[in-house]
């Protein structure tokens, strides 16, 4: 289970890092964002690549948490069936 969340949160961080850089390449739609993001949060001052890794490194660890206690569950099911 620590290996899935660890993997989520690198994958969530790298992809997050690769749209925020790629949502860098159209200023207008950046700064709308960044303004958005700005409002909701507080948060200001900050790179968008930067700001969606942090974002993806949370979601990738909550995913990876997600995802184990499923197949824990899954797991726990399925020997129980066989029995």
């Amino acid at each position: 289970m620590i290996l899935r969340i660890l993997v989520g949160a690198v994958i969530g961080a790298v992809f997050g890092y690769i749209v925020g850089w790629i949502v860098e390449m159209f200023p207008d739609f950046n700064s709308a964002l960044l303004s958005g993001i700005s409002a909701l949060t507080g948060i200001g001052g900050v790179r968008l690549p930067a700001l969606l890794a942090a974002i993806g490194f949370i979601l990738g660890i909550l995913g990876g948490l997600l995802n184990g206690l499923a197949a824990h569950r899954y797991r726990r099911d399925r020997y129980r069936i066989l029995r």
